[in-house]
């Protein structure tokens, strides 16, 4: 997507060869602070050239399985297994994630 910019940023190389793992930062305002951010977890596993898949998780935090799985499969694949790169969001709503809630209290009716 050549020339689209975007507020979301991260530290991971996602064209970085091997495991890779870090956090999406996410802008997000409050009364308190404009400059807030929202920690997105993300791994990218890579191993020389192939299809990208984006797996994601955790879009309602009380949805507890696809977390699981996600996490189970980043400690057990090795990069060996993976042609191409492999994108995993484990906790896609962190703040609900953390609190186990189905939305995010910044979504959640008052």
């Amino acid at each position: 997507m050549s020339g689209t910019t975007t507020r979301v940023w991260t530290d991971v190389d996602i064209e970085a060869e091997g495991v890779s793992h870090g956090y999406l930062r996410v802008p997000f305002s409050t009364n308190d602070s404009c400059y807030g951010w929202i920690p997105v977890p993300i791994s990218v596993i890579r191993n020389g050239d192939g299809p990208s898949v984006l797996l994601m998780a955790g879009n309602h935090g009380d949805e507890y399985e696809g977390q699981v799985l996600l996490m189970k499969l980043l400690r057990t694949l090795p990069a060996e297994a993976v042609e191409g790169r492999l994108i995993i969001l484990p906790g896609v709503n962190a703040p609900a994630v953390a609190a186990g809630n189905r939305v995010s209290r910044s979504t959640a009716a008052t």
